[in-house]
């Protein structure tokens, strides 16, 4: 129990440095940085409880650190709630070799914390959406590709970046501590 309440801590810890760490930073929330690896490395390697914990604290400290809000429900989808699903990711933990675990984990628990990002879009930013011109071709006022678009530009580079480091972590992880 001990080891488990430090685990998390540290991987809270570790992705609140992570996520500091901005490669790029959206107008209306979301960044792409490594904040995300610590509470899916903890979910692949421990399972999806300590990773939903870490992933819900995370959440929180993670509005503190860098808050953006326009509505109660949109504050619950876009940190405790979206955060917290990544460590769902966890339900992959005990397949082997590790990139068998963190491929599928990875794309479930990212895509479980980008749909929740996605309806946040779509319910409580479609106010700011400014007509998408893409390639000569012109959407005017469809908030769900407008979410889509926002959300996928800055959550696929961090999964890519997630699953590429997160196999080394992960099968080092394992070695270390058999």
């Amino acid at each position: 129990m001990k080891r488990s309440i430090v685990e998390i801590g540290l991987t809270v810890a570790l992705a609140l440095v992570l996520a500091a760490v901005k490669i790029f930073h959206m107008p209306m929330g979301g960044e792409i940085s490594l904040g995300i690896l610590p509470i899916l490395i903890l979910s692949l390697w421990r399972g999806a409880a300590p990773g939903m914990t870490a992933g819900l604290l995370y959440g929180l400290a993670h509005y503190v650190q860098d808050p953006f809000i326009i509505h109660p429900v949109q504050f619950l989808l876009d940190y405790p709630v979206a955060h917290a699903l990544l460590g769902l990711s966890g339900i992959f933990s005990r397949l082997t070799p590790p990139w068998k675990a963190v491929i599928p984990g990875m794309i479930f628990g990212v895509g479980l914390d980008f749909l929740c990002h996605l309806i946040s879009g779509v319910v409580f930013f479609k106010t700011y959406m400014p007509e998408i011109n893409w390639l000569g071709m012109s959407f005017p006022y469809n908030p769900w590709l407008y979410s889509f678009l926002y959300n996928i530009s800055y959550i696929l580079p961090e999964l890519i970046a997630s699953i590429i480091l997160g196999i080394p972590l992960l099968s080092a992880l394992r070695r270390a501590f058999r």
